[in-house]
């Protein structure tokens, strides 16, 4: 299954000779690594750090989709530097160390991992969260289909600085079960929109801890299709809401029924920030029959 085009930059810069990154090649300012065999990057890259002159150690992109590779080490790049960083398919990439990106940490803007198993993650040496924490300048990052069922506690925090210019983190696509609090802590503040995308993962109602969502500190739209969430918890969701006005939740259906969403109903204050919620009775989630009982309840 082919997941994303080859992004590549009208401006090109300079590629090495072919014979200083076989097997791997270069194209317009992309370096990419595909096939099925064994492949050492570790040696390509601190050879190629030594080999290349000073001023022309930087590209665009590096892209990964060998299928033999299982392992990214510490320094895997050497003091070569990438804007964005795509691994794409790598079927049998289990393991990335915590500082394999080292050399990219304060320039890299763009980080994908699709279709991987990441399922070896084990801090503290091979830590994808602290690796990807440790991006200072990044704009996108998506970890897709790549079996991650757990999220740490603050689990993208400050270490070189805040990540001032996120604006897309696609966690979808895996096996989460569980949010625990403050997991995006983005502690300075900021107007630049943030999407989090949890599509199709396996969380429900009390997945969440109750401060999962605290310090975003940006106008916030959380994307939670494709989950089995029939219901919002007020002491999670209400001050997600209530942090600002432009925090947005997308689901497709709740239970109408479950008094744990009556307040949502009963504020309504909150309805233009839910998209387009619908109930799973198939009845408008303003409907005066939702939450009957709730109601008789107070």
């Amino acid at each position: 299954m082919v997941w994303l085009i080859i992004i590549i930059s009208t401006t090109c810069g300079e590629c090495p000779k072919p014979e200083q990154l076989q097997p791997c090649a270069c194209n317009k300012d992309v370096i990419s690594c595909d096939g099925n065999e064994t492949l050492h990057l570790e040696t390509i890259f601190q050879q190629l750090s030594f080999e290349l002159e000073d001023g022309k150690k930087h590209f665009k992109q590096f892209y990964l989709s060998n299928t033999a590779i299982s392992e990214l080490p510490e320094n895997t790049f050497g003091n070569i530097t990438f804007d964005s960083i795509v691994i794409n398919e790598a079927s049998n990439l289990s393991l990335i160390s915590t500082y394999a990106f080292n050399a990219s940490n304060l320039g890299l803007k763009l980080f994908y991992c699709i279709a991987s198993t990441l399922l070896k993650n084990n801090p503290p040496n091979y830590d994808i969260f602290t690796a990807l924490s440790l991006m200072v300048a990044i704009e996108e990052i998506k970890i897709i289909k790549s079996g991650i069922h757990e999220i740490p506690k603050n689990a993208f925090r400050p270490i070189l600085g805040q990540q001032k210019n996120i604006s897309v983190l696609g966690l979808f696509y895996n096996n989460i079960t569980h949010i625990p609090n403050n997991t995006f802590n983005f502690s300075s503040k900021s107007d630049k929109p943030f999407f989090l995308d949890l599509y199709l993962n396996d969380l429900n109602g009390s997945s969440f801890e109750v401060s999962a969502f605290n310090n975003l500190n940006r106008p916030t739209t959380i994307d939670f299709t494709r989950n089995s969430i029939s219901y919002l918890d007020q002491n999670i969701f209400e001050p997600f809401f209530s942090d600002n006005d432009k925090n947005r939740i997308i689901i497709e259906t709740i239970d109408c029924e479950d008094c744990r969403s009556f307040w949502l109903f009963k504020n309504g204050k909150y309805s233009h920030q839910l998209a387009d919620i619908k109930c799973s009775n198939k009845n408008n989630f303003s409907d005066n029959k939702n939450f009957e009982k709730c109601s008789l309840n107070l």
